[in-house]
């Protein structure tokens, strides 16, 4: 029987870093940002703004906290780096619900941002039908459990899975 996964925030991991918090940094917020925690981030003018689409430039981190909107308010982040593992619903256009298929695993999709989240809150995911592409899956493994489900990784047919993906090189700042 097929599972249903909740649609959550995405999650920033460093698997088998030590050194995570070498790589958290502070920098001024840019002009009108309303970014969420754990949204990509591009560098405009100096500032931080958040990274909208594949084809706005390179991601240069993921922050750790809601903007504030106030300009040049310290912004703190982490680097964006090839050990950065991110992990967020996998999902069909416009966040709609979609079920994994095996194909999935080492496919590059867009990276997105919707209201996804409970109280039509902002959240990112990953978009399974875009052309525009930021990330490729690297793993079904979820750390999110659901109750009474004994298996720890989501299978084909399973609607809105949790998986893990990498940024793709030309995407990241510091590729």
């Amino acid at each position: 029987m097929a599972n249903t996964y909740p649609k959550l925030p995405l999650r920033i991991s460093m698997p088998n870093n030590s050194f995570e918090s070498l790589f958290e940094r502070d920098a001024p917020e840019g002009v009108s940002q309303t970014f969420v925690a754990g949204s990509p981030l591009k560098i405009v003018s100096g500032q931080l703004a958040t990274w909208v689409s594949p084809t706005d430039g390179a991601v240069v981190g993921w922050s750790l906290s809601p903007a504030s909107g106030t300009t040049g308010a310290k912004v703190r982040y982490v680097m964006h780096n090839a050990g950065v593992e991110l992990e967020a619903n996998l999902l069909g256009s416009a966040a709609a619900d979609r079920a994994l298929v095996a194909t999935d695993l080492f496919t590059n999709y867009d990276l997105v941002s919707g209201t996804i989240l409970p109280g039509a809150a902002t959240g990112w995911y990953f978009s399974a039908t875009t052309v525009d592409v930021a990330v490729k899956i690297c793993d079904l493994k979820s750390d999110y459990i659901i109750s009474n489900v004994t298996q720890s990784f989501p299978a084909a047919g399973d609607i809105n899975p949790r998986v893990k993906a990498n940024l793709i090189g030309s995407k990241s700042a510091w590729a």
